[in-house]
């Protein structure tokens, strides 16, 4: 799976290039974990922008990664889903627990919302 990453002030984009989102998913995950040792980064927004579908446990994989990174006091927003897989999220209720956006602009805002409030409630 064919994954572009751009590096960003505050926040990292990643954006698959596959259509299905299958057990490809464990890839996401990995190169999440390998822009967090490269680069330090905590923030990430992947644009599921070319993402035609995707499988139950791809889904629940996004949920843990979801988990995992908030709890080391990061941030992660999926933005530009497409209808299917914002339905198939829907199904399986996940959409109740990820933070999803239908633009990128407002996924950027959620990160950048959610660093300052980190600052604030660490000073």
């Amino acid at each position: 799976m064919e994954i572009i990453v751009a590096v960003k002030s505050g926040y990292t984009i990643l954006t698959p290039q596959e259509g299905l989102l299958d057990n490809q998913a464990q890839i996401l995950i990995e190169k999440i974990k390998e822009q967090q040792q490269q680069v330090g980064g905590r923030n990430f927004i992947i644009s599921m922008k070319n993402c035609t579908d995707i499988d139950s446990p791809s889904a629940y994989a996004l949920l843990e990664l979801h988990h995992s990174i908030y709890e080391h006091t990061g941030s992660l927003v999926f933005c530009e889903l497409t209808n299917v897989v914002l339905q198939k999220l829907k199904q399986e209720q996940l959409h109740l627990s990820l933070n999803l956006t239908p633009t990128f602009i407002e996924a950027a805002d959620i990160v950048n919302m959610e660093m300052l409030e980190r600052e604030l409630y660490n000073d």
